[in-house]
């Protein structure tokens, strides 16, 4: 019987198994290298060099102040309203020794022609009997004609809202309450608070214009928060302006700050130049 030859037995290599084979290892030892180079520089920056004391410019820093402001968009101050900053001005001229003082001595030189400014009031005659369209008229005697003072706890509702809210309503007398959700007619001089392109749409009606001409600022029983139905008026400070609309009285918050006892959803605005 003949012998059948045994060929050699050759091993089989599969070239891109080998190929994966060795990107493998490249990439575990790349992973290590640099984790290795990370390790190192996190060691170097927990482990400060010696500093000479005497090259140090000015005083160390030992106790930092927790309280210091962010400086991230959600921390940043926002300025409240104009009610509630005049709220806040009274406060500090009744409670902070704060002056609220002015000149009367206005050099009236350079006025333009026919420019007039009002240091009184320019109130319309109270009348608490309603004419035909159901409308009383209120002066500032009456409006402002008690005496309205600041705490604390009004400043800043926030402290005790009950409290406050309660100390608000027993200085408004009950004749002044009884004007709540009544037709009223005021007259007075307008400041904007609110602007719509080039109308103003909500403003404050106050006795004269001691604000805008003098800088003092009114009580807060001496101005009314006006909100005007449709397109609004224009912002024109100089002439006295007559509103007519529902009367709100008590006491008002804006994110828990006082801002007011008086607030009118007008239904009218006219201006009128005072004889």
């Amino acid at each position: 019987m003949a012998e059948i030859p045994v060929k050699e037995f050759e091993p089989h290599y599969d070239k891109r198994a080998r190929h994966e084979s060795i990107w493998a290892k490249c990439v575990i030892g790349f992973v290590f290298l640099a984790t290795l180079a990370f390790t190192v520089w996190l060691w170097s920056r927990q482990v400060s060099p010696p500093v000479n004391i005497h090259e140090l410019q000015g005083e160390l820093i030992t106790n930092l102040s927790t309280n210091a402001p962010s400086t991230s968009k959600k921390a940043r101050y926002k300025p409240g309203s104009l009610p509630q900053r005049l709220v806040q001005f009274q406060y500090r001229v009744e409670n902070q020794g704060l002056s609220n003082a002015y000149s009367a001595d206005l050099k009236l030189d350079n006025l333009p022609p026919g420019f007039v400014i009002y240091t009184n009031d320019v109130s319309l005659p109270t009348s608490l009997t309603p004419d035909a369209r159901g409308y009383v008229s209120l002066g500032w005697d009456y409006l402002s004609g008690f005496p309205f003072s600041l705490d604390a706890d009004l400043a800043d509702g926030r402290r005790n809202p009950v409290l406050a809210g309660e100390k608000v309503r027993a200085q408004i007398p009950e004749s002044i309450r009884r004007l709540d959700r009544k037709l009223v007619r005021i007259r007075g001089f307008l400041v904007p608070v609110r602007m719509d392109e080039e109308l103003t749409v909500e403003f404050l009606v106050m006795r004269d214009q001691t604000l805008c001409c003098y800088g003092k600022v009114p009580r807060v029983n001496e101005w009314v928060h006006v909100q005007v139905n449709g397109r609004g008026v224009k912002p024109i400070m100089d002439i006295p302006i007559v509103v007519e609309g529902i009367l709100r009285v008590g006491d008002r918050w804006e994110n828990g700050y006082f801002a007011g006892i008086y607030y009118l959803h007008a239904t009218s605005a006219t201006f009128e130049r005072k004889e």
